[in-house]
């Protein structure tokens, strides 16, 4: 990915192309690498999947089309709330609460508060999750509909 992001900086340049038309060309090109290593792991791809993540990556690829450094840091204490969380699975709020009350999603309580907090590596291990169950209900679908069932 690291070469072809390259070349494609480096093309789109001598084409006189945009940074903004760069950043969005290096963009579908990371989320077409993404798509293809979909079943490797899971939870990194969630993790890319995630609107921080993307925008964050967008930022830097518009960043280098247009000839500037980019330092990336990983926090890995970042932490959700319930609602942020809620927000990058797609489900409600009140779902995120019921998966931390039975124990399958992990959070903890802020130091004399109630409100709590889930590790953004939960977030991302769940994502993983849910759509590693999508894609296993997607394929028998497709099965069955191959085998003639009717959808």
């Amino acid at each position: 990915m690291e070469h072809q992001a390259e070349k494609i900086i480096m093309g789109a340049r001598s084409a006189k192309v945009s940074p903004r038309d760069e950043s969005r060309q290096l963009l579908r090109d990371a989320d077409e690498a993404v798509e293809a290593r979909r079943d490797q792991d899971p939870s990194v791809l969630a993790a890319l999947a995630l609107p921080e993540v993307r925008e964050a990556v967008h930022l830097m690829f518009h960043s280098l089309a247009e000839g500037r450094a980019v330092r990336v840091e990983v926090d890995d204490a970042a932490d959700y709330s319930p609602q942020k969380a809620a927000d990058a699975l797609g489900v409600s709020r009140k779902l995120v609460n019921k998966l931390i009350a039975t124990g399958e999603l992990q959070a903890f309580a802020l130091p004399g508060s109630s409100h709590k907090k889930i590790p953004a590596s939960e977030v991302a291990r769940l994502r993983a999750e849910r759509e590693a169950m999508r894609a296993g209900i997607d394929r028998i679908v497709d099965d069955l509909v191959d085998a003639g069932a009717e959808y």
